[in-house]
């Protein structure tokens, strides 16, 4: 693939034929799928079902980028192209036969990757593994442990790939079994575990996501602390909705364009814990001269108690205030 994330086409003719036909119409008689050793034929035909559909050379191929760009994006192929020819054994159908070879590079089944990052704080390992594509339908099963100075944490997920309706939206279903731990000695007096559920559906921009998850707060500090209230479990049980809007040139290191992110939170569906969050984030890159640019994050967020009565044992807690923050 590129660097804009279309899959090259090759037709590799060695008669010319792609030339020789020109603006003439044609007929797909023949698909053929090389090197897919474990994909599923339905995740072909469901990316790839509109090539059929091509009437001249140049809608082929255009079709053929772009389902090839929705079949890397499951991230299960290291490689993808294809080739266009005619068909010779394809009968006569009113046009230009034309067969289509799909070739394809799988990814390895299994990956694993340690990592590591040391600071002045100290270091932190993380290990992560997946088992990508056992099915043949695009899932991948994953666990990554995380170890040293920063928070201590273990997950194991599931993600699949929703193949139905429009393929022009990418639709994504993954669930999580996931614990942590935190250690707030140093400036809070706290040690806080959480571990929980998350189930999340990506479509396209849009996250529906539910959480589920039961946090564990021991105070380490004198017993007048405020946070003594506060201590014990509780469990959160919440509903979050969270949308994007990315033009950005690069994720990591961007030069040019923008992005917006917004998130919607509504906890108190059963549980201990009710509150109302809502959150967004601003990031503007303007460039200057190569490799030089500005950027500007902006980032603001309201969070709100609901109006449900603390239990009788525990203190009230006081009003959560309106929260805003400017980075440049």
């Amino acid at each position: 693939m590129d660097h804009d994330g279309v899959a090259d086409v090759v037709p590799e003719a060695d008669d010319g034929w792609a030339s020789q036909i020109g603006p003439k119409n044609i007929n797909i008689t023949n698909i053929a799928i090389v090197g897919a050793n474990r994909t599923k034929s339905d995740v072909f035909r469901y990316f790839l079902d509109d090539i059929v559909k091509a009437s001249t050379f140049d809608d082929l191929i255009g079709r053929l980028q772009k389902g090839g760009a929705r079949l890397q994006v499951l991230g299960i192929f290291d490689g993808i192209d294809f080739h266009v020819d005619r068909d010779e054994d394809g009968g006569s159908y009113g046009g230009t036969n034309t067969a289509v070879v799909v070739r394809v590079i799988e990814k390895k089944l299994t990956e694993t990757k340690i990592e590591n990052e040391t600071t002045p704080d100290g270091t932190t390992w993380s290990v992560s593994s997946a088992i990508k594509n056992y099915f043949g339908t695009g899932e991948s099963f994953n666990a990554q442990i995380q170890m040293g100075k920063r928070p201590s944490s273990f997950q194991i997920g599931y993600t699949k790939p929703l193949l139905y309706g429009s393929k022009r939206v990418p639709k994504t279903f993954d669930a999580h079994l996931f614990k942590s731990a935190h250690d707030y000695t140093t400036y809070g007096s706290y040690t806080e575990n959480v571990r929980g559920i998350m189930l999340r559906t990506f479509i396209d921009r849009h996250q529906f996501s539910y959480e589920g998850s039961w946090r564990t707060t021991d105070i380490t500090g004198p017993l007048g602390s405020p946070l003594v209230a506060q201590a014990g479990d509780s469990f959160k049980s919440s509903v979050r909705y969270s949308t994007a809007r990315d033009t950005r040139d690069h994720h990591l290191l961007p030069t040019r364009g923008y992005c917006v992110t917004a998130t919607s939170e509504l906890a108190g569906l059963g549980g201990d814990t009710f509150f109302a969050k809502q959150d967004a984030t601003l990031q503007y890159n303007i460039p200057l001269t190569r490799g030089i640019s500005i950027n500007y994050l902006l980032k603001g967020g309201i969070m709100l108690p609901l109006s449900v009565p603390p239990p009788s044992s525990a203190a009230p807690l006081p009003p959560l205030p309106v929260m805003l923050v400017l980075s440049l």
